[in-house]
C-alpha cells in the first residue's frame, strides 16, 4: 500500500499499486509526484519506484537522467537558496543540527574514557555517514515542501544504513590514498632518525613533502566529484559505488562551480565559528540547505526550487 503527497501537502491513501497506476494514467500523478510505501517514513519521487517503471517509459528514472546539464550551477544562487530555506524553517534545520551536535558531543566524551574510549570513537565513525545523510534528508524534504519533523533525520538510514556508511567512508579512504605515498615516505624518513637520535634524511623528507603536495590537487578533485554520493544514496536508494559514479559524472560538467560553492560555504562556516562559535548554528544549516539546492539543480526537480525564487 502507498500514500501520495498532494501539491498542497495533503496526503492521499492508502492506495494499492493498481489504484496508483490508474491515477498515473489519468494524469493525476507524474514522475515527480511524491510517494511513500507503508512502513516507510521517507517520501520518494514516483519515477524512481521500480513498481511503476512501465508508466514512465519502461524503466525507473535513472540517476543520470536527473542531471541538469543545460543550466550552469549558480554558486551564490545556491547559497541564497540555502539562506531562504533557513529563514523559512530555522527551528527544524537548527534543531536537526543540534541533535547531531548532541550525539557528536556524547560520543566525544565517551571516547575520552580510558581503555574503552576507542570503541565509542569507532562507533561514531560508523554512524557519521547516516547522521550527515539525516541532515540532508531534513533539508531536502523542506526544500520539496514535504511534511518534515526533526525525527526524519533518522529515517534516512532505515533501509540503507550500510550503503550510507560506505558512501561516507569509501570516498574518504580513497581521497586519503592520494597523499598516502608521501606520508609513508615521510614516516620512513623521520622514524629512523627518531630511533637513532640523528637528523632525518633531507632528500627523503623533501621527496615526501613533494609527494604530499602533488597529492593535494587529486584529493580536492575527487572530494568535489564525490560530494553528492551521500545524498544520492539517501534520496535515490543507489548503491554507494553507483552513487559515487553518478555524482562524479554530474559534477564534472560543473566542477568549478561546485568547487567554488564549497569554498564559499567553507569561508562562511569559518566566519560562523569566529562569531563566538554559536554562529555555526546558522552557518551549518545554511550550508546543508545550499548543498541540497545544488543537489536539486543537478539531480532533482527544478519545481522544488520555485518556493526559493
Amino acid at each position: 500500500m502507498y500514500r501520495i503527497l498532494g501539491d498542497g501537502g495533503q496526503v492521499f491513501g492508502p492506495a494499492n499499486a493498481e489504484l496508483v497506476g490508474q491515477w498515473i494514467k489519468e494524469g493525476r500523478l507524474n514522475a515527480s509526484s511524491q510517494i511513500q510505501r507503508d512502513g516507510e517514513t521517507v517520501w520518494k519521487s514516483l519515477g524512481t519506484v521500480p513498481e511503476f517503471a512501465t508508466f514512465f517509459g519502461g524503466a525507473s528514472i535513472s540517476p543520470q537522467s536527473h542531471s541538469k546539464t543545460k543550466h550552469s550551477l549558480d554558486v551564490f544562487g545556491c547559497v541564497g537558496g540555502g539562506w531562504k530555506l533557513f529563514k523559512s524553517n530555522p527551528g527544524l534545520l537548527t534543531g536537526s543540527f543540534g541533535v547531531y551536535l548532541l550525539i557528536w558531543g556524547g560520543f566525544f566524551l565517551l571516547g575520552m574514557i580510558p581503555l574503552i574510549g576507542w570503541v565509542f570513537s569507532l562507533l561514531f565513525w560508523v554512524i557519521s555517514g547516516p547522521l550527515v545523510a539525516g541532515l540532508y534528508q531534513v533539508a531536502l524534504q523542506l526544500l520539496r515542501q514535504l511534511p518534515t519533523r526533526i525525527a526524519d533525520m533518522f529515517a534516512a538510514s532505515n533501509n540503507c544504513f550500510g550503503q550510507l556508511f560506505l558512501a561516507q567512508i569509501v570516498p574518504s579512504l580513497l581521497v586519503g590514498l592520494c597523499i598516502f605515498p608521501g606520508l609513508i615516505l615521510g614516516m620512513f624518513a623521520v622514524l629512523p632518525a627518531l630511533l637513532q637520535t640523528q637528523a632525518p634524511s633531507m632528500p627523503m623528507v623533501l621527496t615526501a613533502a613533494v609527494c604530499v603536495l602533488l597529492g593535494i590537487p587529486a584529493m580536492i578533485f575527487f572530494s568535489v566529484n564525490w560530494m553528492f554520493a551521500l545524498p544520492l544514496v539517501m534520496d535515490q536508494s543507489l548503491g554507494f559505488w553507483e552513487a559515487m559514479g553518478t555524482s562524479s559524472r554530474a559534477v564534472r560538467r560543473h566542477w568549478w562551480s561546485v568547487f567554488g560553492l564549497l569554498i564559499v560555504l567553507g569561508l562562511m562556516n569559518i566566519l560562523g565559528f569566529l562569531c563566538c562559535v554559536v554562529g555555526v548554528l546558522i552557518s551549518v544549516p545554511v550550508t546543508i540547505g545550499a548543498i541540497m539546492v545544488a543537489y536539486e539543480r543537478l539531480f532533482g526537480s527544478e519545481s522544488s526550487l520555485d518556493g526559493l525564487a
